[in-house]
């Protein structure tokens, strides 16, 4: 998907040059978002395309009666996510990722940092 300069997908873009997109390819720049917008797009990534819609927990207990919604599905292009998820692993899987330290015995971690 791409945007023109000031267009936007739900995320505050300013006006997009080649500076600042180099700079949102590695998490910086005017690209503005929230934690849990942050947390949607992550989860896109790991589950190739499925934008669930996020809940606050009211109650310790689901009733019986609730059903969870049925999350959105974006069609993502296989190779690139693929690409995206081993640059996340190696930032915390490979010894010189600036994450190195967030790695657990026997857990796969991925991140960004």
């Amino acid at each position: 998907m791409r945007f023109k300069s000031g267009q936007t997908d739900g995320f505050r873009v300013y006006a997009v040059s080649g500076v600042n997109t180099i700079s949102f390819a590695i998490g910086q720049g005017s690209l503005q978002v929230t934690p849990l917008q942050m947390a949607v797009m992550f989860n896109a990534i790991a589950t190739g395309g499925h934008f669930p819609r996020p809940h606050l927990l009211l109650e310790e207990e689901q009733k019986p009666e609730h059903k969870a919604d049925k999350a959105e599905e974006v069609p993502l292009d296989a190779a690139a996510i693929s690409e995206v998820k081993k640059g996340l692993q190696l930032v915390v899987q490979s010894d010189t990722g600036t994450g190195r330290l967030a790695q657990l015995p026997g857990v796969q971690v991925a991140g960004k940092t």
